[in-house]
């Protein structure tokens, strides 16, 4: 049949110096080649190989459950390289189909698999290697230079060439695994790991998904100059996968079943597989009468979709047919490995293997590290679809036991709540190890971990406006600040209210960068900061550098200025930087602190906007101090602006109308402030305010009368007489208008 291709682009699992070329045929047959360019440099022609293929006719009966086939007949097919270089818009007699293609394990190409990182920036280790990067280029592991001037850079950062004293060099070079399937050995391409950098910054683990082979190095030794003895301190294959648990160097791995190890290949390694569609024509709608089109479908980490009658003996699942999950440490050297010659750096050493708390019942299938292990298990039992409207998924807390004397296996013991969730894409912890944020079908959950505890703080939905199903690509804490990716955003999420015990947290989110450009939906006006308008590629995040965050893109290392002042304070206030972010509002107009003081607010730092915000009304700082009790900056207010100022603000706020017709205000703001004043002990300044009142002559009189009656709770001699000097010189026109003071003056006094 006639063969409609679109050639030439990359895509972000696979390395840069590979091209991609998407065939399909009248029938919907879909193909994917790959050709690799570094066998071309020699000027002959290069042969493509077929990754993966799939028929949309199957693609669609899949995704919609149906009984029956539909027929397909495609006629166009296109990308757009620069955007969203995983999606395939197939034009049929259908519709406009979109075919999402990502990696997932074994070399099967499927929706929702996260794309490995192509980039990781060593400054998170602390060296002083300064602007670089470190990259993988097929088996070799390389740090690159990065060409960067001037603070806050912005757009795309180039590779330095220009310096002979700081060149691109080869830190490392990676063995393939030992045991590979003979389809995965006659590839061109070598798929890149995933960087896993240890809590402590000591380690970084290549974790080469499609080979589930690991190697773990020692970052000192990669990165010294000269360095002639290899990093590499640990290593292993046939892992399902890998994650660091804690700062003691410890690291969790998945096993495959003991069974399968005997020639079965199901688990290592997958075939040819068809992927998986999203269908965004009206005319297939209507084979989704029945079907849910949000749901996410995890397929790479769902890795029992059915069980033999084997698995089972007796009622009880076979262990040898179940992952299991080992904890390792490594045990570092007392000296330098370069000083020892070729001794690694550290050696690892098993700690035995966690006791989950669902036994055999529910199989791990996916590993999440932190100050605690996350364990994902999957009841076989149930499909997809949730039988019963709930998931399939739950999510075991693992951390070690309080008072332990050894890290053993052993002591890791069940903590916090069970959640039955979808499989989370990501599962992330701050740097103190209270906060964390877990990714399911593009919304992030916040939880806090505190004394036993798992409470949930807050969610919200990532990605763009525009974006009709987010596919979330990275998550990142950074010094207080959670930083997230979708396939064409970067957006930051700025915490607040982490210290009030109910349990309620602020988020507010900002859109840093996006591929589509500015949106129009902002909070506060003039004030938020623009979207970048960048073309970002699948981009991850790599750290801050020079006042703005770099990020790893198919097309490159981009960098997102952080200076605007909004950005700024958020980022300081994270960090716990209070000092620091208070000279940032000067750069923000007084005419804009009104808005500026609810964003403040929200991250617990109302005292730096009663402090510092020279734009706020009277009125506002009032209302602050009565909030949150600043009571020295309530009394400065008191005597710079004095009774007047206040009984100003009190009937300057005119007459608001309901729907019942005028309505009057509550106490008098006058009274508030009293009543504050008088429970924190500041008698003094309440006598000054009614000798303020006094002074106003009869006008307010009343006021005077109110403060006086608070002061006979606290201090009543000296209010009796200030009582008897606000009632004994009153005329009839005051007692017509105020009743209740010749009441006070002839029969209470």
């Amino acid at each position: 049949a006639p063969v409609t291709l679109v050639a030439g682009w990359t895509h972000p699992a696979f390395p840069n110096q590979c091209l991609l070329c998407a065939l399909v045929n009248q029938m919907g047959d879909l193909f994917l080649q790959v050709v690799n360019l570094e066998d071309c440099k020699t000027g002959k022609s290069c042969k493509a190989y077929t990754w993966s293929s799939a028929s949309l006719t199957n693609l669609i009966q899949k995704e919609l459950d149906t009984m029956t086939s539909p027929l397909v007949r495609a006629y166009s097919i296109f990308t757009h390289r620069r955007l969203n270089t995983s999606a395939l818009c197939v034009g049929t007699n259908l519709g406009i189909i979109q075919v999402d293609v990502s990696h997932e394990r074994g070399g099967a190409i499927s929706v929702g698999a996260c794309p490995c990182a192509h980039y990781l920036s060593p400054s998170i280790y602390g060296t002083d290697w300064g602007k670089a990067v470190i990259t993988v280029n097929e088996s070799r592991v390389l740090w690159e230079p990065l060409d960067v001037e001037g603070k806050n850079p912005h757009g795309k950062i180039d590779v330095l060439t220009h310096d002979k004293y700081k060149q691109s060099q080869v830190i490392y070079q990676s063995q393939p695994a030992i045991e590979l399937l003979p389809e995965i050995q006659k590839r061109s391409v070598r798929l890149p790991p995933r960087f896993l950098p240890s809590p402590n910054g000591k380690f970084l683990c290549l974790f080469w998904v499609d080979e589930q082979w690991y190697e773990i190095l020692h970052v000192s030794t990669s990165l010294r100059r000269g360095n002639s003895f290899a990093p590499a301190v640990a290593s292993g294959t046939n892992i399902l996968d890998f994650c660091w648990v804690g700062d003691e160097d410890v690291f969790a791995l998945l096993h495959p079943p003991l069974e399968h190890y005997k020639g079965n290949s199901s688990l290592t390694a997958s075939s040819q597989s068809e992927g998986t569609i999203s269908v965004g024509s009206s005319a297939v709608k209507n084979f989704r009468k029945n079907f849910n089109m949000g749901r996410h479908k995890q397929s790479d980490r769902n890795i029992f979709d059915s069980e033999p009658a084997s698995f089972k003996k007796n009622g009880i699942r076979n262990n040898k047919f179940v992952p299991r999950v080992e904890l390792k440490r490594l045990i570092g050297v007392t000296a330098n490995a370069s000083e020892l010659g070729s001794i690694a750096a550290a050696t690892a050493r098993s700690i035995g293997e966690i006791s989950l708390r669902a036994g055999n019942l529910h199989p791990p299938t996916a590993l999440f590290g932190g100050p605690n292990l996350c364990v994902i298990s999957k009841d076989p039992t149930k499909n997809n679809d949730k039988e019963d409207g709930h998931s399939n998924d739950v999510a075991h807390f693992y951390t070690l036991k309080p008072g332990a004397e050894e890290l053993t296996a052993q002591n890791f013991v069940h903590t916090g709540p069970t959640l039955f969730i979808d499989c989370p894409e990501f599962c992330e912890w701050d740097d103190t190890g209270t906060l964390c944020a877990l990714v399911v079908q593009g919304f992030v959950t916040i939880y806090r971990s505190k004394d036993e505890e798992f409470v949930m703080l807050g969610n919200m939905l990532l990605g763009a406006p525009s974006e009709r199903q987010v596919t979330v690509i990275d998550l990142k804490f950074i010094h207080g600040t959670l930083y997230c990716t979708t396939r064409t955003t970067v957006q930051c999420i700025f915490f607040g209210g982490l210290d009030d015990e109910t349990g309620i947290c602020n988020l507010d989110s900002f859109i840093l960068a996006s591929a589509e450009g500015p949106t129009m939906f902002y909070s506060n006006s003039g004030l938020d900061p623009l979207t970048s308008p960048l073309t970002l590629n699948h981009p991850t995040i790599l750290g801050y550098q020079s006042g703005s965050l770099l990020v790893s893109t198919i097309n490159g290392i981009f960098a997102i200025s952080l200076d605007h002042p909004l950005l700024r304070l958020g980022v300081l206030l994270g960090a716990g930087h209070t000092a620091r972010a208070e000279r940032w509002l000067e750069a923000i107009s007084p005419d804009q602190h009104e808005g500026l003081t609810e964003f403040l607010c929200r991250r617990g730092a109302a005292e730096s906007a009663v402090n510092h915000c020279i734009g706020l009304s009277l009125e506002t700082l009032i209302d602050l101090c009565l909030r949150y009790g600043f009571i020295d900056r309530l009394v400065q207010l008191v005597e710079e602006y004095g009774v007047v100022g206040i009984r100003q603000v009190d009937y300057g706020r005119g007459i608001s109308v309901g729907i019942l017709g005028p309505q009057e205000h509550g106490h008098s703001l006058l009274v508030c402030v009293a009543a504050l004043l008088l429970g924190n002990g500041r008698i003094e300044i309440v006598d000054q305010m009614v000798f303020e009142c006094l002074n106003l002559g009869p006008e307010a009189q009343s006021e005077a009368m109110i403060l006086t009656s608070l002061l006979m709770a606290v201090h009543p001699t000296e209010a009796r007489k200030l009582l008897q000097a606000v009632v004994r010189d009153t005329t009839s026109t005051n007692d017509e208008e105020y009743p209740l003071l010749p009441l006070v003056r002839d029969y209470i006094l």
